[in-house]
């Protein structure tokens, strides 16, 4: 009876491994792909800053003249 309960600890052990290492890489996945993700946002979000900051130059040497 023991060595019954013994193998399915062992059994439960493996799909535990198993899950937490599936669990971590999908953890590891996710934050390359978030942090990806935020350095193109903020890449997008400055560009977008400097283009107004221009078109506001722009508009204000146009109303000068």
């Amino acid at each position: 009876m023991n060595n019954v309960m013994f193998s399915r600890v062992i059994g439960m052990g493996k799909a535990g491994d198993i899950a937490f290492k599936t669990f971590t890489g999908v953890l590891g996945v996710t934050s390359i792909y978030l942090g990806f993700n935020f350095a193109v946002n903020l890449y997008n979000g400055i560009s977008w800053h400097n283009a107004q900051t221009k078109l506001q130059k722009e508009e204000a040497r146009d109303r000068d003249i």
